[in-house]
């Protein structure tokens, strides 16, 4: 307050269409395999959590979320309780190789099975 400051969570726009194929895909994060989709609607995409074969303790898995884009890399939950979700695409190249998930870099591990590649 005292240096004017406003914080607020990010929105999504809703005129925003990025690439969805560059996207999309299977991603490993330490704690769930991500599986990213195209939503419903346009210029959203949803993330799918599952459990991963592991030997030891996981968290639990979490519902999936669906997300609109801040820009073309950055994804906020549309349907997440407080607080907003948030998540980064890399922005290099033809295919996303990361996804900044909680925190932590999940590495591209695939395609969707049964997406056209």
């Amino acid at each position: 307050e005292l240096l004017g400051v406003v914080e607020a969570d990010p929105v999504p726009d809703p005129d925003l269409r990025p690439d969805l194929d560059r996207l999309t895909g299977v991603y490993e994060h330490a704690f769930a395999t991500l599986t990213v989709t195209a939503g419903d609607d346009p210029g959203t995409v949803v993330v799918t959590p599952s459990p991963r074969n592991v030997d030891g303790w996981q968290p639990p898995v979490t519902s999936p979320v669906t997300f609109g884009f801040s820009s073309p890399t950055d994804i906020v939950s549309l349907d997440h309780p407080a607080p907003v979700k948030v998540a980064h695409f890399d922005p290099d190249g033809d295919r996303a190789q990361w996804l900044l998930w909680e925190h932590r870099r999940a590495p591209r591990t695939g395609d969707v099975p049964g997406a056209p590649t």
